[in-house]
């Protein structure tokens, strides 16, 4: 597997990245109040965003109640989006949140070609997931069809895959920009795209 070393804080591009890991149990935690919850996905349907209860929790849902502490747990699937979350197709905000797949070859994370996968201003770690089928708009920057890392974000990605997105302008899977920042380990970026043009290394910026 590709080794790539922890990003600085400067505009950089990857076309993929992977995760290998184990999902814990099937059963939510809700803590008592103002306590680190266990967010735990059980269904691969994109309904939502709504309440993230035991037994009945997108990862729509789970997304957009994670708090600073919380864990997401996303068992073996595909989920698939089916709309829009502003700047990107799933929310990722907040700070100091974990989402933990059950293997990159088991939980994939798929934008469904909408847009891309995640406008990423949180803080937090993803860990043992594929993040697959984003499509960044040819607006804005026009750049990281995986991830676009923005506004003081700052990603952790382990163990995992970035691959078959895609970007007008550059960053078919991943961009960063100059004030947030994004360490990978143990990741696989692949088969991400963007024009010729676009892959051409410039002054301050990556390929990829």
């Amino acid at each position: 597997m590709a080794r790539l070393a922890p990003v600085s804080r400067r505009p950089r591009r990857w076309p993929s990245v992977g995760v290998l890991c184990a999902v814990a149990g099937a059963v939510a935690t809700l803590p008592a109040t103002g306590a680190a919850a266990t967010l735990v996905v059980s269904a691969t349907a994109d309904n939502g965003p709504g309440t993230c209860l035991p037994g009945a929790c997108t990862l729509r849902d789970a997304l957009a109640n994670v708090k600073a502490g919380d864990a997401i747990l996303v068992p073996a699937g595909r989920y698939v989006a089916t709309k829009l979350a502003g700047n990107g197709v799933f929310p990722a905000d907040g700070s100091g949140w974990s989402l933990q797949g059950a293997g990159a070859g088991q939980t994939i994370i798929d934008g469904g070609g909408l847009g891309r996968t995640f406008a990423f201003y949180a803080q937090a770690t993803f860990t043992g997931v594929t993040v697959t089928g984003g499509v960044a708009p040819n607006a804005g920057c026009a750049c990281g069809g995986a991830f676009e890392v923005r506004q003081g974000g700052a990603l952790t990605l382990i163990s995992s895959v970035v691959e078959e997105n895609s970007a007008p302008s550059g960053g078919g899977g991943i961009d960063v920009d100059t004030a947030s920042r994004a360490t990978l380990r143990d990741v696989v970026v692949r088969r991400n795209s963007t024009p010729a043009s676009a892959s051409s290394p410039r002054p301050g910026r990556a390929a990829g």
